[in-house]
């Protein structure tokens, strides 16, 4: 198993975190009321978040609804993670190890991930809920199909749990962020979760080919998720499994217990997978969409998208980048509150 982590230590980006605080991220913000939403702008913001709410790149800010995910849940399907990170804010729980070892995100991957979903600073969906369910510990590791197996059933029937509380009201979103393995079992039980929550999304790969080799090949209602750079330029996998392209290089993600700092810069399309997860716990929310089904949802989202951007398009890949839509409902007259966060 191949769990897409590319870490950039960055010592000049990590000493700007101060007793284990991010200080600059979210320095200054603001809400816009308008007719139909409220919308809620943070400024300075890490390059992932700025990307996918503007049509061009080169922005700073990032303009997302108010609802920001709230009453979602996400579950992070690989690692584990440290829910003990002040980016989760409290909203995380490790709940389950499936194999041998001591349960945490010992390859610091998960964490990174979840972040990136959810995170209070570095997030997509700041008041969605975070699951950790963890079926491999180390990068490289080679689990057998039937654990995987095993993972997802726990996470259907968990969310089943979690809805019959009360909880999740707004719908269930899977992030499943491992590449490798290709087995007609492990595509029949994606496509059954599938079809038990609000969204699935996997990750293409980053092996620099075609992701027929590396991600879900017959789970059609899988979402599959590629990777853009700075630059608007299509990296790592691509071909026709993809479904969509988001930020996934030099990405800011927290650091699994804080180890050598905060956060830390990484790459991967782990960190793109999470992005659009995070961007359809916010869709969700913000438009009563959980209940329309993982490819309906993965669907909206691509009629979303930014297309034509790339700027080195291939003919057998999707051109489409992942964009949030809410600058397509702002109005400029909107009533613009300043508020300190």
């Amino acid at each position: 198993q191949d769990h897409d982590d590319t870490a950039i230590k960055d010592s000049s980006e990590r000493a700007k975190f101060k007793d284990g605080t991010p200080e600059y991220i979210e320095e200054n913000s603001k809400v816009h009321a308008n007719s139909s939403r409220i919308l809620h702008t943070d400024y300075d913001v890490q390059w992932h978040l700025a990307r996918i709410s503007h049509r061009q790149r080169g922005h700073s800010d990032y303009t997302y609804d108010a609802s920001a995910g709230n009453g979602t849940c996400a579950y992070v399907l690989g690692t584990g993670i440290d829910s003990g990170h002040p980016e989760f804010e409290g909203r995380a729980k490790q709940l389950i190890s499936f194999d041998s070892s001591s349960g945490k995100d010992e390859a610091d991957h998960g964490t990174g991930v979840a972040s990136i979903i959810a995170g209070k600073t570095l997030g997509v969906a700041k008041k969605t809920k975070i699951f950790g369910v963890r079926f491999f510990s180390q990068k490289d590791e080679m689990v057998g199909t039937s654990t995987l197996v095993k993972a997802i059933d726990y996470i259907i029937e968990h969310q089943a749990q979690m809805k019959s509380e009360g909880e999740c009201v707004n719908g269930v979103f899977v992030n499943y962020s491992v590449t490798g393995g290709d087995s007609d079992k492990q595509d029949e039980a994606f496509e059954k979760l599938a079809k038990q929550v609000s969204f699935v999304a996997a990750a293409a790969g980053n092996d620099g080919g075609s992701a027929t080799k590396e991600t879900l090949v017959n789970a059609p209602s899988v979402c599959i998720i590629g990777a853009i750079n700075r630059k608007d330029a299509l990296i790592f996998n691509y071909g026709r499994l993809v479904d969509i392209l988001a930020p996934g290089d030099e990405m800011l993600t927290a650091n699994a217990y804080q180890r050598g700092g905060y956060a830390t810069r990484r790459g991967g399309t782990s960190y793109s997978t999470a992005v659009v997860v995070g961007m359809a716990a916010n869709l969700a929310a913000a438009e009563g969409l959980g209940g329309i089904g993982s490819r309906a949802l993965c669907d909206r989202i691509k009629e979303m998208a930014t297309k034509d951007a790339v700027i080195n398009p291939r003919l057998d890949t999707v051109n489409l980048i992942a964009y949030n839509g809410v600058k397509d409902v702002d109005d400029d007259n909107s009533e613009r509150l300043t508020k300190k966060s």
